[in-house]
């Protein structure tokens, strides 16, 4: 947010409560559904796929997906989070903090990936070739004869241990009904 325009925006919100609680709710009201439907389309998913999974039906996925609609529940949205296997968070902060969430709203940012493709799928090493291109390991051809530099994404690769799984195992005594609570 370039600096003019958050000072106008600053210059609005110091209108008062109402004005921010307003600013707030219409924030709300267009983020989600964009998320939802950002979401759903990474997945290359129709809304009748995702209604499926998240024991919904596809009209109820449409009417969240607009953004005229907004009405949400935290049931709903939690039952969303869990089919579309990405985390929900729903907590209060600063009005700077809030504001600095709508910095980057491309598809991307709207759409984290799934648990499952956060933590579970291989690291995919890349490789830089001579003239820049940067390649994935398994998609270089046999007999390919440019100079590579192979590197790792940047960072720690992820596992069940960076994330502090390793304490975690399956309630009843280790039934696996698919929840998880942490031990010791």
């Amino acid at each position: 947010m370039s600096g003019k325009l958050k000072s106008n925006l600053v210059e609005h919100l110091a209108g008062g409560k109402t004005v921010r609680g307003l600013h707030l709710a219409n924030r709300i009201r267009i983020l989600i559904p964009h998320q939802i439907r950002a979401l759903r389309e990474s997945r290359n998913w129709t809304q009748k796929e995702l209604a499926d999974r998240a024991g919904k039906s596809q009209a109820v996925i449409s009417r969240l997906e607009n953004p005229a609609y907004a009405s949400f529940t935290l049931k709903t949205l939690l039952e969303l989070a869990e089919a579309l296997d990405v985390a929900l968070l729903v907590k209060y902060v600063s009005y700077n903090r809030f504001l600095n969430e709508f910095k980057n709203l491309d598809s991307e940012s709207l759409a984290p990936v799934s648990f499952e493709e956060e933590v579970f799928e291989p690291a995919r090493d890349t490789l830089s070739t001579s003239s820049g291109d940067r390649r994935y390991v398994d998609d270089v051809a046999p007999g390919d004869n440019r100079m590579i530099q192979a590197s790792s994404p940047p960072g720690p690769p992820a596992s069940v241990v960076d994330l502090g799984l390793s304490q975690m195992a399956t309630t009843s005594g280790g039934s696996n009904d698919g929840r998880i609570s942490r031990t010791g």
